[in-house]
């Protein structure tokens, strides 16, 4: 493997805007001096990562990493560090240069060669849908005729036509200088484990029309192969009218959205995304002006995609076919929004008809008629479970509601809820308190899973005084909640590290949430609108009735403040310590003398532990 030269890696992290390359996989927004947005890590509604363009830095409060823009990619993409430098001088233009003697400069890594292999496979299947024979100028008259597009489109989206007899595909792939084993990895071949000849394996895809997926960043990564009548009775795949890719180093289904790579861009302008079912829907839908619409690659929506989408903007309008399928896909996706905190609205084309079918007839013109006649979430639900003018027996309307309600439990915000159980009340003309005591009887049934269980909030009007606080995190957090912490938080948040909590606890991890939340937003959110989950909404409660005096809230802010450092300090020295003890001896001088450098610092830091600066 060749080795990139230290300088060239200098050039690419000085060249590299950290804000751009993060800003492909969530939605940043200014923060006084630094970025703000939610965490491509993992699943959040309130942003907690943080990027620091001024030190090319960023650093993510919900898991706790941090770290450069090489680092960054690393996390976020799997990748060792000689593919994220390759990844990043590839975003950025930066012609790497590498060390003599370490190896062919044309070698790369497995994944920067599966991307390059996909790009010439793009435009081998470009080549053949616009070649001057008799089966291309047949799927140039689908794509223009049966569909209805114009070869422009084509061109925009790298529209190919994959050959019956394969279109020597693999002969192109081992001109270009793939080797066999990236041929084989590559998804696009099968047969490979009966020859060890690529020139004998067969084309996954036969009398196609090819339409290529790519990742945030434009990067083609696989192909959806749709059916013509080109297509050989012998493909094992003949009946199915669509055919993806399988899953490679480079492609997984559960994280990529169609067209999201152009998507994104006028999402973040505050319009809404519009999830469709197919490519080609995809595509139709673009030509005629919808700039954010999405697909998912033939598998119903999940967890993975809402958040996908949830980084870029909480607004997505699901135009779905009006069938019985399309309907049941709404319904599954419904309380992935209502848990994700994503404004979801349904839409529906005029007369029921498929959207590709509607917008090819209609144009650009047609457009208003669908968005402007948008469904609220839980409005589309009532009608699909209690369908207006059809009676239903008094059980009927009962397995309606739990349906709701499971639903409706989903949002962690008790106002959510509430107000969306107004909404069915008023939609379906039953009892506003009948509702209301079923779901707390139905949210008191969900409760008594043991492993998920968590304590009723307290009474203060009838329960005994809550127990003292167990830990800094708690005490600190619970003086945050109190009301007046406004004076004082900013002070507390420039001086507590992150490293000082632990973020093994759901207390740990919610106050660091809050203690970011102050030092890099705009102080204006209340603390308790940051809880997630049940049981984060759960503590704040509990934590909201605990014994503080807010009168006293300095003393005790110092009191945890110390707390914190000093049990961070007694684990490093312990921790440091183990590392020592189990050095082995041909490493142990030059190692020890280091980490026994570090154990003096803390304990002198011990003796001059970080204060408050109170502001007067």
């Amino acid at each position: 493997m060749p080795i990139i030269t230290r300088q060239s890696i200098e050039e690419v992290r000085s060249r590299a805007d950290i804000v751009a390359l993060v800003g492909d996989y969530t939605n940043l927004k200014k923060a006084g001096a630094s970025w703000k947005g939610l965490s491509p890590f993992t699943t959040e509604k309130t942003p907690s990562f943080h990027v620091h363009p001024e030190k090319g830095l960023f650093y993510c409060f919900s898991t706790s990493q941090g770290g450069d823009v090489f680092r960054f990619l690393m996390l976020k993409e799997g990748l060792n560090f000689q593919e994220s430098v390759e990844r990043v001088a590839s975003r950025f233009g930066v012609v790497l240069q590498y060390e003599k003697g370490g190896g062919s400069q044309d070698e790369r890594t497995l994944r920067a060669r599966l991307l390059a292999l996909h790009d010439v496979a793009a435009a081998h299947f470009a080549a053949a849908f616009k070649a001057d024979n008799e089966a291309a100028r047949a799927v140039r008259d689908y794509w223009t005729q049966s569909r209805r597009f114009s070869l422009g489109t084509a061109e925009q989206f790298q529209i190919g036509f994959a050959p019956v007899d394969g279109g020597g595909l693999a002969r192109a792939l081992l001109k270009a200088g793939f080797p066999g084993d990236v041929l084989r990895k590559s998804g696009l071949f099968v047969g490979t484990d009966y020859s060890p000849d690529p020139l004998r394996w067969r084309a996954r895809f036969r009398g196609r029309l090819m339409i290529p997926i790519r990742d945030i960043q434009g990067r083609v990564v696989a192909f959806t192969a749709r059916q013509l009548d080109l297509t050989p009775k012998d493909d094992p795949s003949h009946e199915a009218k669509y055919v993806n890719s399988p899953e490679t180093e480079i492609f997984r289904k559960s994280l990529m959205l169609f067209n999201l790579d152009k998507a994104r861009v006028s999402a973040r302008e505050g319009v809404p995304f519009v999830l469709v079912e197919g490519q080609l829907d995809a595509i139709r839908a673009y030509t005629c002006g919808v700039l954010t619409v999405v697909a998912s690659q033939g598998t119903a929506i999940g967890a993975e995609h809402v958040t996908l989408l949830r980084r870029y903007t909480n607004r997505v309008d699901a135009l779905l076919d009006a069938d019985r399928a399309g309907q049941a896909a709404v319904l599954r996706l419904l309380p992935l929004a209502f848990q994700s905190g994503l404004d979801l609205r349904v839409l529906h084309v005029p007369g029921g008809k498929d959207p590709d079918e509607y917008l090819a007839a209609h144009g650009a013109d047609g457009w208003p008629a669908v968005r402007d006649h948008a469904v609220g979430a839980i409005a589309f639900a009532v009608r699909a479970l209690i369908p207006p003018g059809v009676p239903l027996t008094t059980v009927q309307k009962l397995e309606a509601l739990q349906t709701l309600f499971a639903i409706i439990a989903q949002s962690a915000s008790a106002v959510v809820r509430d107000e969306t159980l107004g909404e069915v009340c008023r939609l379906t003309s039953l009892d506003p308190h009948a509702v209301r005591s079923d779901f707390l009887r139905y949210q008191q049934k969900q409760r008594h899973r043991p492993a998920n269980a968590a304590a009723p909030a307290a009474d203060p009007a009838t329960d005994a005084p809550a127990a003292p606080l167990a830990t800094a995190e708690e005490a600190l957090l619970a003086l945050l909640l109190k009301p007046g912490a406004e004076g004082f938080a900013r002070e507390v948040a420039a001086v507590v590290q992150h490293e000082w909590l632990d973020t093994s606890t759901v207390t740990g991890r919610l106050l660091g949430r809050v203690l970011a939340e102050i030092a890099y937003g705009d102080c204006q959110t209340p603390a308790h609108t940051l809880a997630e989950t049940q049981e984060e909404v759960n503590l704040f409660s509990q934590l909201s009735l605990s014994p503080i005096r807010i009168n006293d809230a300095r003393a005790q802010a110092s009191e945890c403040v110390a707390a914190l450092f000093n049990r961070f300090v007694r684990r490093r020295r312990a921790e440091i310590a183990r590392k020592i003890a189990a050095l082995p001896p041909a490493e142990s001088p030059e190692k020890t003398r280091v980490l026994q450098e570090e154990e003096i610092r803390l304990r002198k830091a011990l003796q001059t532990p970080p204060r408050i600066v109170w502001a007067h």
